[in-house]
């Protein structure tokens, strides 16, 4: 008597295939929390400029407060002692930031598969225009080409590491003394409120609307955050409550707020500088950031255009934006950002 099993090699066989279709993480997502309009935001998004051609940039100012020591009272003369009003500026270029998916003999290839390929095709080009925003965005935040002097950056634990020479600074990190601890989130902070020509000022970092929260936001990576959070000091606070999940602060990367830091792990690759550290060790670079540490603009928001072929059997899906992003520096200094660079 034959088997009533029917192989899967039987011309008979139903082949069912699940639709559901596997992504990578998204590490773009992260720094969604930290945009918005207002001049409170860390990454502050620029109203839209007019623009004459692809590649234009756009001015944005910045003006330093009164010094308040300066003025008169009473009946003093105020005559020969005005001042005169300062704004620095920076700019943001503009330019096409595109991408497309083709799919080649798309009939046949959407009956093989219960996929919705169209669908994929979309949310393909969104997921990479997201992190390719990240990306973009991440290399002004790290970058030191511009902005870098002493009050913006600590290397190690004690400000007698840095040096006029990036590179010497970097190499006086050591794997024994260096290591990310509360205490240097708190000398970066200080050096976020208390030098440098412009004073850095927190964020509002609230995702409720009952209250602000002020917060300056530290980006650490992965390796240099496990070490924070074996700090003694940490773990007493932890144990406190103070380093707590907070509603305003949700999310898998987020680790706790101590001393006014919010402290977020960063998974990004290129954070870690092998070998620049005290022996050729990797060294951490994560930032502190503050209010308006960067800005984003765009001259067009992201369009989705279709441009099929040959009947419609290649169906082309391409993205468009004009956009740019840059970290805000103003008289020479990074105006947002302490860089503090940690061995793990």
């Amino acid at each position: 008597m034959p088997s009533p099993t029917i192989s899967s090699s039987n011309a008979a066989a139903v082949k069912k295939w699940n639709s559901t279709v596997m992504t990578d993480h998204l590490r773009g997502a992260l720094l969604e929390p930290l945009m918005g309009t207002s001049e409170d935001a860390i990454i502050q998004v620029l109203p839209e400029p007019e623009l004459s051609s692809t590649g234009d940039e756009f001015t944005f100012h910045y003006r330093p407060a009164l010094d308040r020591t300066t003025g008169v009272d009473g009946s003093d003369v105020l005559r020969g002692k005005e001042q005169d009003l300062t704004l620095y500026t920076d700019k943001v270029t503009i330019d096409e930031r595109a991408n497309a998916i083709s799919i080649r003999n798309f009939d046949i290839s959407q009956k093989r598969t219960v996929v919705n390929l169209k669908d994929q095709q979309f949310k393909a080009l969104q997921d990479w225009l997201i992190e390719r925003n990240h990306l973009k965005m991440m290399q002004q935040l790290l970058s030191t080409s511009t902005g870098r002097v002493r009050a913006r950056a600590l290397y190690g634990s004690s400000d007698a590491n840095w040096n006029a020479t990036e590179a010497t600074a970097k190499a006086n990190v050591d794997a024994i003394n260096d290591l990310l601890t509360v205490e240097m989130l708190v000398l970066a902070k200080q050096k976020a409120q208390l030098e440098g020509s412009s004073k850095m000022r927190p964020a509002n970092v609230s995702r409720s609307e009952d209250a602000p929260v002020e917060s300056f936001v530290f980006l650490g990576h992965p390796y240099a955050v496990r070490r924070l959070t074996k700090d003694p000091e940490w773990r007493n606070a932890e144990y406190f409550s103070e380093v707590a999940s907070n509603k305003r602060h949700g999310g898998a990367f987020y680790k706790g707020t101590i001393e006014g830091v919010s402290v977020y792990e960063m998974p990004e690759s290129n954070m870690l500088e092998a070998s620049a550290g005290a022996g050729s060790i990797t060294i951490a670079h994560g930032l502190l950031l503050g209010a308006q540490a960067a800005c984003v603009g765009y001259g067009m928001d992201p369009e989705f255009r279709p441009d099929n072929d040959d009947y419609d059997r290649i169906q082309n899906l391409g993205v468009i934006s004009l956009q740019g992003e840059k970290k805000t520096v103003f008289n020479g200094e990074d105006f947002g950002i302490v860089h503090v660079y940690s061995a793990y």
